[in-house]
């Protein structure tokens, strides 16, 4: 046996540049917690991802979207 496994937290935030999705983005931040958030504000999703980061969060990563409708 290699040893107890780590078991890890997923979470995908959409909309997470702001509001909701921001608040929701820091609240689920937290030690063993992989983040990934969505929207279409680069900017805004890296300020976002660093007190994510700050909190412990073991991978916080911003992914802009871009579609054009």
């Amino acid at each position: 046996p290699a040893g107890p496994r780590k078991s890890f937290q997923s979470v995908l935030i959409t909309g997470g540049s702001s509001g909701l999705g921001a608040a929701l983005a820091e609240a689920f931040a937290k030690p063993d917690v992989h983040i990934a958030i969505t929207g279409r504000n680069r900017q805004r999703l890296e300020e976002v991802e660093k007190p994510c980061k700050a909190k412990g969060a073991k991978r916080a990563v911003a992914l802009p979207v871009s579609a054009p409708f």
